[in-house]
């Protein structure tokens, strides 16, 4: 029972950080090559609007496998071994401490005897005030003045075999005091509380913005991997039956009182679009009120749907004669109002409001559907397969060409075309943010130049800013970071080069 006690674990232990992206914007379409700058003479327009989360940034360029060219949004090349960057209020997303890291000879060397490196973190205010010199930690945003540290590790395999010694707490930045002993992580449940977690990925209980406790510490339970979200907090138990450990999910509010359990709770799927969450059971799928905790909808295990919004769900169906697979509108009185090839929200998926319309594909025709199954607007396409929305109002189409490959185009909102299928490959929108200011779209354009596969930067009107990147490294909030054959070095919103280097002048070939 224990081996099978430490596999489980082990698979609850699996998930941890996500990472974001970055800033730019639009212009109009512009001839790279008659504008650009040398190193020494950037373009510095607007520097003092810039947000301190950019006046920071730093954008790696990699020149070969373990090799990069790191450089600030001037051109000015960084060294490697201590760089800054900002960690975030988690509640509030505004800047909380500058944090420096440098890498840093540990004085072992391992099995082949080749020296081994760790990485030291100092913490400092935003106004760079060092508060805590050099040590062998990590720092990780809380909120107000409230940091987490922790021991340094090298990869987050190796937390399952922390030393028993092994130090993480919630604590006072501008003081260094502890807190709360024991925090690994923190989740915002809303804006004013967070769950926190330990080294084992179990909930140790919910603090407030001020680090204090609401509840728990201990758990009454012990519960594993919480969630967060709507005001609710998601956990796992497990139990052990015949020697077969099985997951039971509990809803949790605030003070960890159990609200609602089932063999599965998922609060956070994409296709929710209000106070819902879904259980899954043996033979039946659910959809739950989070208000009133009980059942709205229920649901063929078998079927899957792709949104649901308390009037409308969008759902697979299989023909019972071709037995091809189709996709229905339904409201919810399990009516069909539209069924068609293709069917999705007229919305970004990451949107949480209800859809006002829906996009459908039959017979190589687009059409645009109300709510009640209208057809609003038609735009046929020869070989249209699918459509996706990445943006309201933009909708991505990808097609056949006449040598049978799939392209990707874009429509507008009437569903005209914007940018023909037949020009790139894939198309994609690159959302240039910072937490301070508006985001900025472009779109990634990718075709092939014979054996080469090559990016086209555009605006939204499908007008091209820059021409023929090699590749895209990283963003800021207003650079593009990369390649263009043996140059590479950063671009501003208007496809101008701020810093233009030869690969070779940068030791590509060392």
């Amino acid at each position: 029972m224990a081996h099978d006690w430490k596999q489980l674990q082990c698979f609850l232990l699996a998930a941890l950080f996500l990472v974001s992206g970055c800033a730019a914007a639009p212009s109009e379409t512009r001839d790279s090559s008659k504008s650009e700058f040398a190193a020494g003479h950037p373009d510095l327009s607007g520097e003092e609007n810039l947000s301190l989360t950019e006046q920071l940034r730093v954008y790696p360029i990699e020149l070969t496998p373990g090799k990069q060219w790191l450089v600030d949004r001037t051109g000015k090349t960084i060294g490697a071994e201590a760089q800054s960057a900002l960690i975030y209020d988690q509640l509030t997303r505004k800047p909380q401490y500058k944090v420096k890291t440098r890498r840093f000879l540990s004085g072992k060397t391992d099995e082949y005897g080749q020296p081994v490196y760790t990485n030291q973190s100092a913490l400092f205010s935003l106004d760079d005030q060092c508060l805590a010199e050099w040590d062998d930690v990590i720092y990780e945003g809380g909120m107000g003045d409230l940091v987490i540290r922790r021991d340094y590790a090298d990869e987050f395999d190796s937390m399952m075999d922390l030393p028993e010694d092994y130090q993480t707490a919630l604590i006072d930045g501008r003081t260094q005091t502890v807190i709360q002993a024991g925090v690994f992580q923190l989740k915002a449940v809303d804006e004013e509380a967070l769950i926190a977690l330990d080294k084992d990925r179990r909930l140790l209980g919910v603090v407030d913005a001020n680090g204090q406790v609401i509840s728990g510490f201990p758990a009454a339970q012990t519960y594993y991997d919480p969630e967060a979200a709507q005001g609710r907090i998601v956990a796992s138990s497990v139990s052990f039956l015949d020697n077969e450990a099985r997951r039971t999910d509990t809803l949790l509010d605030i003070h960890l009182n159990p609200l609602y359990s089932a063999p599965r709770i998922n609060t956070v799927y994409k296709g929710l679009h209000g106070s819902y969450f879904i259980i899954y059971q043996k033979n039946r799928t659910a959809i739950v009120s989070v208000e009133t905790l009980e059942p709205v909808y229920e649901i063929d295990p078998e079927l899957e749907f792709t949104y649901f919004d308390g009037e409308r769900l969008l759902v697979y169906l299989e023909d019972e004669k071709t037995g091809e697979e189709t996709m229905c509108l339904r409201d919810r009185d399990n009516r069909t109002l539209f069924e068609a090839e293709v069917l999705i929200s007229a919305q970004p998926q990451s949107s949480k409001d209800r859809a006002g319309q829906f996009l459908a594909v039959e017979n190589e025709t687009a059409m645009l559907i109300s709510r009640e199954g209208q057809v609003l607007k038609r735009q046929t396409i020869p070989g249209l397969t699918s459509l996706y929305c990445d943006r309201e109002g933009l909708y991505f189409y990808e097609a056949y060409n006449e040598k049978g490959q799939i392209r990707t185009g874009l429509l507008d909102e009437e569903l005209r075309i914007v940018i023909p299928a037949e020009a790139y490959e894939t198309l994609s929108v690159a959302t240039l943010q910072d937490y301070l200011i508006e985001p900025m779209d472009y779109l990634l354009a990718v075709r092939r130049d014979h054996a080469a596969e090559l990016t086209d930067i555009l605006d939204l009107k499908g007008n091209v800013i820059f021409s023929g990147a090699t590749r895209i490294y990283s963003r800021g909030q207003d650079r593009f970071a990369l390649l263009q054959g043996e140059f590479a070095g950063l671009i501003n919103g208007q496809g101008e080069w701020i810093v233009k280097r030869s690969i070779y002048s940068l030791g590509w070939d060392d």
